[in-house]
């Protein structure tokens, strides 16, 4: 099952896929005929196994034309050999990236996994740099900083990963 949370409540279309191997997708979600604005929006679906989730918005009724996605739940169940969407939450991933929690009232850990990290920079909704740090970075304390959307950019020697977190 997926959960998606929308900014102000808008009517996203959009499609959800899983993938064994960030390659090859199946489509698993599809509500791009979707015309209806709330503030959460949840699919079940069968069992499919799958380590990688795509989400695509490729509309929106609303004013602007641009996406903004409070947060995106998955809800999964694990074992060594495979994992199938469905029963337990799963942290936000991106090629062995793990940062957690989120949303955050304080600090949000980053595990970067195997992954050689030189610098961690944080910025807000205007692209105003917040805070940067060089070198493996294990958390970001964002307690001080006001309620919002913040992005996380983590260079390291497999490129470079963008992360949205909200600190409540």
């Amino acid at each position: 099952a997926v959960a998606l949370f929308p900014y102000q409540d808008r009517a996203y279309q959009y499609i959800v896929e899983v993938s064994s191997d960030g390659i090859n997708y199946t489509q698993v979600v599809d509500r791009r005929g979707n015309t209806t604005s709330g503030n959460s929006f949840e699919d079940s679906f069968a069992a499919t196994q799958g380590r990688y989730v795509r989400l695509t918005v490729e509309d929106c009724n609303c004013s602007t034309k641009w996406s903004s996605i409070n947060e995106l739940k998955v809800y999964c169940t694990s074992t060594p050999a495979t994992r199938s969407l469905s029963a337990q939450a799963s942290p936000t991933t991106q090629k062995g990236m793990v940062i957690y929690p989120n949303p955050t009232k304080g600090v949000v850990t980053i595990d970067a996994g195997n992954v050689k990290v030189s610098k961690v920079i944080l910025t807000d909704l205007t692209g105003t740099v917040q805070l940067t740090k060089k070198g493996n970075v294990p958390e970001i304390d964002l307690s001080t900083y006001p309620n919002g959307t913040y992005f996380i950019e983590i260079d390291t020697d497999r490129g470079k990963f963008v992360r949205q977190v909200i600190k409540k």
